[in-house]
């Protein structure tokens, strides 16, 4: 059985206050402005500023006369290289530092509105033209993707694995999946992995009656609605669900970061073009993202503001502190930026394994440290997390 999402609802996550972002098709991929403009040329974004970048957001050309002013003379200029980043759904507490870190990044780049795409397929194809120049995504379509498009590249870490299964309370075992609904993202998504991986381990004779439900905000309603018996659900949607009005009626079966320890780390993409021709722009985003991580740590209380602020309608109000708290806890976010250690490697290696991700694959064609390397040495590390 296949459940459609409405038209409103995009790969991923689905919260009906949560405001929109631009969405983007393949047939649309070409028209948006490569960064920089000059970057797919091989020429500097100094020499030749894209038009529309300085005419957005009040940047200034190298053309521009200069600021009379003292007060405006003394403040650099911003640069008119354009930055964009792409989401493949709906953004929640996971990509909280990244839209901090935007923001920052807005201050001395030219900082475009986020790009949501509907399919991950479509949001990595604009990555690989150069249409955006950062996205997130989980290891086993980042991996399947380099065989067709290997100008992608790994240089960072979203958030370490926030799946938990969560059922019905009388469901207090996997084998008793046999014969129930369990929804499912799709037949080949990183959280049926975490699932098919699970089941294979535990109670390989469990034979549910899989739903697909490509939303986990949507799964969470099912499951709810008692369309649904078992179901993979990212933090923001467990947290509702196991502290709602009726959370006497499910728990969570499952909680795949310990169940699968060191799996489900998602990556921070780039590409090459960005990486070679503009090392400034990704290291000054990588460091942004890590200077938002530590602050969060460094005070979590702060967390629902933060929401407010920059993620507005993505959580629940009266909820924001306890998923902040989910995450935080179980230190979700890598404070050290998450790919210095064999976190990714392991990760790679087992999702190889299960058959999830090419065999082809190696740690090198998938992700450089080298970034986050140079921004660690700059800012120092953390022991606030071991990644």
């Amino acid at each position: 059985m296949q459940v459609a999402p409405h038209a409103d609802h995009v790969n991923g996550r689905h919260h009906p206050t949560r405001k929109k972002r631009s969405t983007i098709t393949l047939a649309a991929v070409s028209a948006t402005l490569l960064i920089g403009s000059a970057c797919s040329s091989g020429k500097s974004a100094s020499s030749a500023p894209s038009s529309s970048s300085a005419s957005a957001g009040g940047t200034q050309s190298s053309s521009a006369p200069a600021a009379s002013s003292s007060a405006a003379a003394s403040t650099p200029a911003k640069s008119s290289i354009t930055v964009t980043m792409g989401d493949n759904s709906s953004p929640d507490m996971d990509y909280l530092p990244l839209e901090m870190a935007l923001k920052t990044m807005s201050s001395s780049y030219n900082v475009k509105k986020t790009i949501l795409f509907n399919d991950d397929t479509t949001a990595l194809q604009a990555l690989q033209q150069n249409t955006i120049q950062f996205m997130t995504e989980s290891v086993p379509p980042a991996s399947k993707a380099l065989a067709q498009l290997p100008n992608i590249i790994a240089v960072g870490t979203r958030a370490n694995n926030q799946w938990d299964m969560v059922s019905k309370a009388d469901i207090t075992d996997c084998n008793q999946l046999s014969g129930k609904r369990l929804g499912l993202f799709s037949k080949t998504g990183v959280s049926t992995a975490y699932v098919n991986m699970y089941l294979k381990a535990n109670c390989p004779n469990a034979k549910p009656q899989i739903v697909i439900i490509p939303d986990s905000g949507l799964r969470r309603q099912a499951l709810e609605a008692g369309q649904l018996d078992a179901t993979p659900l990212q933090a923001t949607d467990s947290v509702q669900i196991l502290n709602g009005s009726d959370k006497a009626k499910f728990h969570e079966l499952v909680n795949f970061a310990t169940a699968l320890p060191g799996i489900g780390r998602d990556l921070l993409l780039t590409n090459k073009q960005t990486l070679q021709n503009h090392p400034d722009v990704v290291e000054a985003f990588l460091a942004a993202q890590l200077k938002a991580i530590r602050q969060i740590y460094s005070d979590p209380s702060q967390i629902p503001e933060l929401m407010t602020t920059y993620l507005p309608g993505a959580v629940p109000t009266d909820q924001a502190a306890a998923i902040g708290d989910y995450f935080v806890q179980r230190k979700l976010f890598c404070a050290n930026g998450g790919v210095s250690d064999s976190g990714i490697a392991d990760e790679l290696k087992a999702f190889q394994q299960g058959g999830f991700s090419p065999n082809s694959v190696t740690m090198q064609q998938l992700v450089d440290p080298t970034p986050m390397q140079k921004v660690l040495t700059s800012i120092g590390k953390s022991d606030t997390t071991s990644c």
